[in-house]
């Protein structure tokens, strides 16, 4: 009788070491982690960074190359280090040039002198730092706000040179060889640095269009390895939509302006319109885990990003879409049309509304969008560890089921044939194969199958 006694304390002992929430070792090990206060002393790109207290600043006054200034880099609240900042490090060319906007008087001649030089400065592989793309933007968003464009006080020659030269800078600027840049100004001086550019491109588009209608230039295009851009000045009445690019196949890229988009006309009897597909821009575009307003629930950016620009600006939403035809950079699921909100009361700068999907396959998705402004595709990208999850956590979840099945049916069979209990081995197994039960049904109920990391 003792021993069936000390058998069933056993058993006791057993179903609650399964059911205990908190193991001994887990508190021991959370309760002696240690607190840091410092980052550690590093050497990082040719620069030895002292240990300093979380939260706080250091810097060395010298910058790479030929660029001046001073590199910064930050310690964290949690004692790690941040990225180094090379922000404030600029090439004498770029300071030059920088300086020279403030003398910018309306004159075109200087607009346009300052334009071409800035493509000449920011072709690839020519901006070293962070601080050199910084301040390449600065001095394009002094060219492009408030130019001679607003009141076209120039010859169409100098017109077309200046949108060229400035759609030059623009292509350069967004070019691949310079994503480690841009990734560095939205991590230590702008999360919204790259959507704050593509909205003042927007407003030197409408700029562009309205100064063409004045000059008589009824077209311009310029196709390039990551920017395509065209402009079109309609008649009032004209009777044609706009297609850029006209000549596309059906599976690639493809903006239509309807004919009854343009209801407005401006004071010269004209309507324009200009489409410029971003073909690096998603790739440029902050991470989720830099700037949570980049994230949006329905998806990642998988096409390249179009801008479509009206003059004058038409009455919104149109009665008759805007059609855009994406092509997928890779294969996903779900797509979803979304225009780029960069205000500041918006949670995410991708929103679904005002625009719906038409047809989808696996590389193409059609959409109609009733605004004009930036558009781009999101969709649920095919990860291969999404893909594999789903099956092993499927798997998982069988086995052990099919193995609770079995241990209950193992233990019912054990009770059936062993009803007095008189045999201590069969105690004994019982109390196992309880143990073992509740154990599994534990893990079965505290897992998520959808989310097994």
């Amino acid at each position: 009788m003792r021993t069936k006694v000390m058998l069933v304390w056993l058993c006791g002992v057993l179903v609650a070491y399964w059911i205990s929430p908190v193991s001994p070792v887990t508190e021991a090990s959370t309760a002696t982690q240690p607190t840091t206060t410092k980052c550690p002393q590093e050497t990082l790109d040719g620069y030895d960074w002292p240990s300093i207290s979380a939260g706080t600043n250091t810097s060395h006054s010298g910058c790479p190359g030929v660029t001046l200034g001073t590199v910064y880099r930050f310690c964290r609240s949690d004692a790690t280090w941040e990225v180094a900042d090379y922000t404030r490090c600029v090439s004498p060319t770029l300071a030059s040039l920088n300086t020279q906007t403030g003398n910018l008087d309306g004159s075109p001649s200087g607009y346009l002198h300052l334009a071409e030089d800035l493509q000449n400065a920011s072709k690839p592989a020519k901006l070293v730092v962070s601080g050199d793309l910084l301040t390449a933007v600065t001095i394009m968003y002094a060219l492009v706000e408030d130019s001679f464009l607003v009141t076209c006080n120039a010859t169409s020659a100098v017109v077309m040179n200046f949108t060229e030269a400035v759609l030059i800078s623009a292509r350069q600027l967004l070019d691949n060889s310079y994503s480690s840049l841009w990734t560095e100004t939205h991590q230590v001086s702008d999360v919204d640095a790259i959507f704050t550019f593509l909205e003042k491109l927007d407003s030197f588009y409408g700029d562009v269009l309205s100064c063409f209608s004045l000059v008589n230039i009824t077209e311009y295009s310029l196709v390039t390895e990551n920017l395509d851009v065209a402009i079109e000045v309609f008649q009032a009445n004209t009777s044609e939509a706009f297609i850029f690019p006209s000549n596309s196949n059906s599976d690639a890229n493809q903006a239509t302006v309807p004919v009854a988009v343009f209801t407005e006309a401006d004071t010269s009897g004209h309507t324009a319109a200009c489409i410029v597909w971003y073909k690096s821009a998603s790739s440029l575009l902050p991470s989720t885990d830099i700037n949570a307003r980049s994230a949006h629930q329905d998806g990642q950016i998988n096409s390249d990003v179009v801008s479509v620009t009206l003059h004058p600006t038409q009455v919104q939403p149109f009665n008759e879409p805007i059609t855009l035809r994406f092509s997928h950079h890779q294969a996903g699921n779900n797509p979803v049309c979304a225009l780029l909100d960069v205000s500041l009361t918006s949670s995410s700068v991708w929103s679904d509304s005002e625009c719906e999907t038409v047809s989808t396959t696996s590389d193409v998705t059609t959409c109609n969008c009733h605004h004009a402004t930036n558009f781009a595709l999101l969709t649920t990208l095919n990860d291969d560890d999404t893909v594999l999850k789903v099956p092993l956590n499927a798997i998982m979840v069988t086995g052990v089921v099919i193995s609770l099945l079995f241990l209950v049916a193992t233990f019912v069979l054990l009770l059936y044939v062993n009803r007095s209990l008189e045999s201590d081995w069969a105690l004994v197994v019982k109390c196992f194969l309880l143990t073992y039960i509740i154990g599994q049904i534990t893990f079965l109920s505290g897992i998520n199958p959808q989310k097994i990391r």
